[in-house]
């Protein structure tokens, strides 16, 4: 993702399950243990995540903010 674009932010839109799993394998957190590291994530919330890019690390920005509060990209 990083790579295909590498100047700027990218929407992905997916279910809980899978943003879960994306989170933990960035974060390198072993996958069999997401539901207990992340909790399941509200409808229509926003997960932000820093990739890695020029030695700076991942970094998990934002998790379950819900839209209605004003998140702002």
């Amino acid at each position: 993702m990083a790579a295909r674009v590498p100047q700027g932010s990218a929407l992905v839109v997916a279910h809980s399950t899978i943003i879960r799993l994306v989170v933990c394998a960035a974060l390198g957190l072993p996958l069999a243990q997401y539901r207990r590291r992340l909790p399941a994530l509200d409808p229509v919330a926003v997960t932000t995540l820093r990739l890695s890019e020029d030695g700076v690390p991942v970094a998990l920005l934002a998790y379950n903010v819900p839209v209605s509060e004003g998140w702002q990209p």
